[in-house]
C-alpha cells in the first residue's frame, strides 16, 4: 500500500504515472501534472518519504495542445521511458531521476508510441508507426547508435 499525500488543489486523475527506486534505493513517483500556473503540461518526481514534487521536464506550455504521456518504469533500473503523443509524438529516456532525459526517437505522428523498458532497462520497445501501420520497435539501449536526436 502506498502512503503519501498531497496538499493543495492538484488535479493528477488523468496523469500517466509509475513508480520506479533511484540509484540510493528511494522510491519516487514519477507522474504528469498541470504546471503551476494551471495550464501546461510538465513531468514531475516524487520522493514518496518526503511527499514533495520537483519538476523533472516541462512537455508543454500554456496554449500549446495538450500532449497524451505514457511513462514505463525499469523494475530493476533507475530509468524510465517517457512517450508522448498528439504533438512533438517522440520517445524519452530519463536516466536516474533529476539526471538526464535524452530522446530516444521521433515517431510517426498518426501512431501513438506507447513505450515500455525491460526490467533491467536494457531494452525498450514501443510502436514506431511507419506509414498508417504500426510497427513494434524495439531500442538496445546498451548501443547509443540505436538513438535518434
Amino acid at each position: 500500500m502506498l502512503d503519501f499525500e498531497v496538499r493543495g488543489s492538484l488535479n493528477i486523475a488523468a496523469s500517466a504515472a509509475n513508480l520506479l527506486a533511484d540509484s540510493d534505493g528511494r522510491q519516487l513517483l514519477l507522474a504528469t501534472i498541470p504546471q503551476k500556473t494551471g495550464c501546461g503540461l510538465q513531468l514531475v518526481t516524487m520522493p514518496l518519504s518526503t511527499r514533495m514534487f520537483s519538476s523533472a521536464l516541462p512537455l508543454a506550455a500554456c496554449g500549446q495542445a495538450v500532449l497524451e504521456v505514457n511513462v514505463g518504469c525499469a523494475k530493476l533500473a533507475a530509468y524510465c521511458v517517457i512517450s508522448t503523443f498528439k504533438t512533438g509524438n517522440r520517445v524519452l529516456l530519463m536516466h536516474s531521476p533529476g539526471s538526464r532525459i535524452e530522446q530516444l526517437v521521433k515517431t510517426n505522428p498518426v501512431i501513438e508510441p506507447r513505450a515500455a523498458l525491460s526490467p533491467d532497462a536494457s531494452l525498450a520497445v514501443f510502436d514506431s508507426g511507419v506509414g498508417m501501420t504500426s510497427h513494434a520497435s524495439i531500442a538496445n539501449l546498451k548501443d547509443t547508435s540505436t538513438r535518434q536526436d
